[in-house]
């Protein structure tokens, strides 16, 4: 049943679909990092000068088969051609998402600390913080000043570019 669909070109021509679908850039690479597929998205960065760069970097992460800070990285085994990894372009909340997840487990936060770390990152005041967690004003003090020690961050926009950076 599967020769007579064209079962393998029906899977081509389903990736190729799905890939040109999502809005944000998107790659099939080998294991040695070269890339077999990109859609519409993927092939715009790689014609910008600061897009080649991020694509570097990509290639590095997918060949050590290491966690990705803009990339979401999905290995894909298909029977009959070499593995491979899809990697997805995340949306900067995603991304924003998972460098205060690192950040926090790099820090070793207690969770209130990590929310306040959040509500910062978001350019939140303490008085804001302090309502929207529902705690003194001086709590959220404590909290930032612990997370500047965390970090060794000397004001709150070197703790959010710190975060950006683990």
């Amino acid at each position: 049943l599967h020769r007579k669909l064209g079962f393998d070109s029906l899977r081509g021509a389903l990736l190729d679909t799905l890939l040109e679908r999502m809005e944000q850039a998107a790659f099939l690479l080998r294991v040695d990092g070269v890339i077999e597929l990109a859609n519409r998205a993927g092939e715009e960065l790689l014609g910008h000068t600061r897009g080649r760069e991020e694509l570097r970097t990509l290639r590095e992460e997918a060949r050590a088969s290491t966690p990705s800070k803009a990339y979401e990285l999905t290995p894909i085994a298909v029977p009959g051609l070499p593995p491979m990894t899809l990697a997805i372009r995340m949306g900067k909340e995603r991304a924003t998402a998972l460098a205060l997840a690192l950040a926090s487990r790099a820090w070793s936060l207690s969770s209130k600390a990590a929310l306040v770390l959040e509500r910062v990152c978001e350019g939140d005041s303490n008085k804001e913080i302090a309502q929207a967690l529902q705690c003194a004003e001086v709590t959220v003090e404590r909290h930032i000043t612990l997370l500047f020690r965390a970090s060794g961050a000397r004001s709150r926009s070197d703790l959010v570019a710190r975060v950006h950076r683990v």
